[in-house]
């Protein structure tokens, strides 16, 4: 069975169908989401200047149309986790599942490596979720302030932090509001920018907390070609999850990204095949910036492993104890 073309006024069928065979990644939905359209009745005038409060509205509109609520991200990108297991666990997620987690290691401890950072940096870790970028990057040496909008993960990641014995402060904030005293080596988005509805002023306000030489990282974001700069993904798994959580999941060109990086004054590179799933990674440095870093990917290779070596063992070690 496969499901073709689904009317947004369909999602909540397509959503309960997902969910009765396991989930939208379930292997036993593959085929069922294979052939998934979707069909909107929202009209985006691609004309207009991406960055215009028309063209928001308009894709704000689709949003609502997809999720049928209006936009409230202080409710809509909660999740309920349970912080008490999980903060005992090898790892955030209490995941065995080797392939997947390395993944996220290898692709965090890149980023390190291509930012090039100071001993003893200061990472600002956005939209840190669990906290295995935080953790990994602490693992690495840096000193990690972790932002996330679900007081729930910052519970978590503040009692795995001290049970670690690792340099990381946890804070509950959305981007946009974002206020800190301290200033930064690095910024890092890793798998959230396309949660901000604005990404263009998300960076400006992020730029504010970076050291004159600071950077900013991206990784495991949706660059794609739904829309010709930016809107509301349009595939399975996004129309699932913004039908069911309310989750605002946008994506982004790379000419659109690259612009909304130069809007917040920061020249953006995407060097393609080193990020999860054999994704971007983006890291950018202010515009004249001097310092830019250039490490060849055969040395990045050999940091990275010698890294997640050293992170993997014992973690695998202690998940086959407490299971």
């Amino acid at each position: 069975m496969v499901v073709g073309k689904v009317h947004s006024s369909e999602l909540d069928a397509f959503v309960a169908e997902c969910d009765r065979l396991g989930g939208p990644q379930h292997p036993n939905c593959a085929s069922f989401v294979s052939s998934f359209e979707l069909i909107i009745d929202t009209k985006v005038d691609q004309t207009l200047d991406p960055f215009s409060h028309e063209y928001f509205q308009q894709q704000l509109a689709v949003y609502r149309e997809m999720s049928v609520r209006d936009l409230d991200q202080d409710v809509g990108e909660q999740a309920i986790i349970d912080v008490e297991t999980n903060s005992l666990a090898a790892n955030p997620y209490n995941s065995g599942d080797v392939k997947t987690i390395s993944s996220h290691a290898k692709t965090i401890t890149t980023v390190l490596s291509l930012a090039g950072v100071p001993s003893d940096a200061k990472v600002l870790d956005l939209g840190a979720g669990w906290g295995l970028s935080s953790e990994i990057m602490a693992f690495c040496g840096a000193k990690v302030t972790a932002v996330d909008i679900n007081p729930l993960f910052v519970d978590l990641i503040t009692r795995r932090a001290a049970n670690k014995q690792l340099p990381i402060t946890a804070r509950l904030s959305n981007f946009d509001e974002y206020q800190d005293a301290e200033r930064y080596d690095l910024a890092v988005f890793y798998e959230c920018l396309h949660h901000a509805v604005k990404p263009w002023e998300t960076l400006e306000n992020i730029a504010r907390y970076l050291k004159p030489n600071g950077k900013i990282a991206i990784a495991g974001e949706p660059i794609c070609d739904y829309w010709k700069h930016w809107g509301i993904r349009k595939d399975a798994l996004t129309a699932y999850c913004v039908r069911k959580y309310g989750w605002f999941e946008s994506g982004w060109s790379k000419d659109f990204i690259t612009k909304a990086f130069e809007r917040a004054g920061f020249e953006l590179q995407l060097t393609p095949h080193l990020g999860i799933s054999q994704n971007y990674i983006g890291l950018a440095h202010r515009t004249g910036a001097e310092d830019r870093v250039s490490i060849p990917p055969e040395r990045i290779e050999i940091q990275v492993g010698n890294i997640l070596r050293d992170i993997l063992r014992p973690a695998k070690r202690l998940y086959e104890k407490i299971t």
